[in-house]
């Protein structure tokens, strides 16, 4: 049997004090009645007054129910500014023994059909303009409390300042009355979730950096080596790794990197990881432009280029950098001798190599080589044709096909940031200077991107970084046995939007990565991908979706998908009345009152966004909703300053 819905709740204070006063009215009567009883002669069974006591006392709880819930509405309302944790608190959090593999998501509850219920009648009232009176007046009330001496010396200036406040839109974005639906607890995500990535959506200042300072935090403070694209370098994120990695004891793990600070950042060569030699050229090519459409094909060619030169310096045995394979691009004659001599070394000796530069006479050392070599074609070598066949191509038609590396590589081994991402020498030992290295000592690395001041060199960078993870986390997963935990958060992520992160997403939690991307809407990765598919296929590798406030359709469709239906009623009511042709006052009439069952989402895609800052709905692996809320993480209580509301 299906009850009917609950009268919807109010949320403006007239409404609250009138609940509060019927329920002391009913419960003074109540009272009343029961000492009647007890002063009366009747037997108890068939005492009116009994009755009267219980059946008041009855409507006393109910409205007591109802009044206390909607003074929680209005407390929510009222004071609307987000809580905080200290680092000392978020350690406290780290370290409890009953959660030593979960991963604290904040303070919420289990969103259920009850609580759609009860959102939709909520939502059904003027609850805006209710909102907005209650934190207009308790936001006059703090200016009042907080200024008591202005008060008496400026009262006119005071007053028009705090009329004032009743002019503005609003004193704070979102419905803060759903956090309020129901008793917030400590929410927890398990090791076994987390495994499945995620992805955390919301708009321009909802609140997705404070998020990830919780993740962060406690992925830093276990001990977890951890690893953070960010492209456009937020500050706030930067300074909470550096903290915990101080609070942890060990400052020394905190490693920072942005081609903005060279005076202050280490030195990474991104392609210091690779199973296959020639698969570096794929990488270098991914981070070209123009992968989409005629430009693959180019894109494509200069790949080709790119190979021939890698495998070449695989034979003359150097260890490539972004500034080697520039360098011989621009000068293959060079590298064509560089790879004759050493192909001729292991083919025959050194004797052999000697003659042959001895007996060259006034010819070039490359020709003497190169005819040399020419007359034993029973030991040639592909990769040297190649080579040779590179060596020999028109300048001017290689400057054209290869425009795009070329430019890509002069701007990556450029000044200060081609010895950040090209290191020599010495350099090796200083800081860690490989992605493998900063996870094998367990470190913390932050790496900003500067996309605000290129666009296009931050994601070419980011491109490079995923694929040497990508092929770390290969090498993980085939040659060690149990590796070590690492935490891989990528903000903005739609810059980042390339084949390496797809990798990474469907193919690194067996060498136990666990990636968290963040983003302010689906269409980040659509527009970012050449292909819409291929933005799928992206989404389609996260199993948590977190989203705060989301103000795209499209994103807001694309998370009340995931969700599963439920049911929601309303009370629909009707009247009529009859006339007759001859007697046209009323004369009959009717009034009936019907209830109506429909199909919705859980969570419906208008109150994704109506979220305050800092809250969020989550999807987990298996279906399971939270409705939840994170603090801002501060060094101390101190710091924590409420903005005016």
């Amino acid at each position: 049997m299906t009850s009917l819905p609950a009268k919807s709740p109010s949320l403006s204070l007239t409404g609250s004090n009138l609940a509060r006063n019927q329920a002391i009215t009913a419960g003074l009567l109540a009272v009343l009645y029961a000492w009647l009883c007890r002063n009366t002669d009747a037997e108890i069974g068939y005492s009116p007054a009994i009755i009267a006591a219980i059946v008041l006392g009855g409507i006393a709880l109910v409205k007591g129910c109802t009044a206390r819930f909607q003074n929680d509405l209005i407390k929510q309302i009222a004071n609307p500014k987000p809580y905080f944790r200290t680092y000392g608190e978020m350690l406290e959090i780290v370290r409890d023994p009953a959660h030593q593999s979960d991963r604290w998501i904040g303070r919420g509850f289990f969103w259920g059909h009850s609580h759609r219920q009860m959102e939709k009648e909520l939502s059904k009232t003027d609850w805006r303009k209710d909102q907005q009176q209650i934190m207009t007046k308790a936001a006059m009330w703090r200016f009042i409390k907080r200024n008591p001496l202005s008060l008496l010396t400026s009262p006119f200036l005071t007053l028009h300042t705090v009329l004032g406040k009743k002019h503005r839109v609003a004193i704070s974005p979102g419905a803060h009355w759903l956090r309020a639906l129901d008793k917030e607890t400590p929410q927890y995500l398990s090791e076994k979730d987390l495994e499945g990535h995620m992805v955390i959506f919301g708009t321009t200042g909802s609140g997705k950096s404070r998020f990830m300072d919780t993740q962060l935090f406690q992925a830093v403070l276990s001990g977890q080596s951890v690893i953070v694209l960010d492209p456009k370098g937020d500050k706030g994120l930067q300074r909470t790794m550096q903290e915990a990695c101080k609070l942890s004891g060990q400052p020394e793990r905190f490693v920072y990197f942005h081609p903005g600070f060279p005076e202050r950042s280490a030195s990474i060569n991104p392609l210091a990881n690779y199973a296959d030699i020639g698969n570096l050229a794929s990488r270098i090519a991914n981070a070209l432009p123009g992968q989409s459409g005629e430009g693959r094909t180019f894109v494509s060619m200069q790949e080709g280029v790119l190979r021939t030169v890698v495998l070449g310096m695989e034979i003359t045995r150097e260890r490539p950098t972004l500034e080697t394979i520039y360098h011989y691009l621009l000068n293959r004659d060079e590298l064509a001798e560089k790879a004759l001599r050493s192909f001729i070394v292991q083919t025959h000796d050194e004797k052999t190599l000697t003659d042959v530069l001895q007996a060259q006479g006034n010819q070039p050392a490359l020709q003497a080589l190169r005819s040399f070599y020419s007359r034993t074609k029973h030991m040639h070598c592909p990769e040297i044709d190649s080579i040779l066949e590179l060596a020999d191509r028109d300048p001017v038609h290689l400057q054209k096909t290869c425009t795009s590396v070329l430019n890509l590589l002069q701007r990556l081994t450029a000044g200060k940031l081609g010895a950040l991402l090209s290191p020599r020498g010495q350099q090796f030992n200083l800081v860690p200077t490989d992605l493998q290295q900063i996870i094998n000592k367990g470190c913390v690395l932050y790496v900003g991107l500067d996309s605000l001041s290129d666009s296009e060199l931050a994601r070419s960078i980011g491109s490079l970084l995923l694929s040497d993870l990508a092929a770390t986390a290969g090498a993980r997963y085939n040659f060690e046995a149990s590796p070590k935990p690492v935490f891989l958060f990528v903000d903005e992520a739609g810059e980042l939007a390339c084949e390496p992160l797809t990798q990474m997403l469907n193919k690194a939690r067996g060498a136990k990565f666990t990636i968290c991307i963040a983003t302010q809407t689906v269409a980040d990765f659509t527009s970012k991908c050449e292909k819409p598919a291929d933005a799928l296929r992206i989404l389609a590798n996260l199993n948590n979706f977190f989203a705060l406030r989301c103000n795209d359709s499209e994103t807001q469709r694309f998370l009340t998908d995931r969700l599963e239906k439920t049911i929601v009623t309303s009370t629909m009511r009707s009247h009529g009345i009859s006339t007759r042709a001859d007697y046209l006052s009323a004369q009959n009439g009717t009034l009936s009152e019907r209830l109506v069952e429909e199909e919705a989402d859980l969570v419906s895609s208008s109150i994704l966004g109506c979220l305050p800052n800092c809250e969020y709905f989550a999807i987990v692996a298996g279906g399971n909703v939270i409705k939840g809320r994170v603090p801002i993480v501060v060094a101390t209580a101190s710091e924590f300053v409420a903005s005016e509301y």
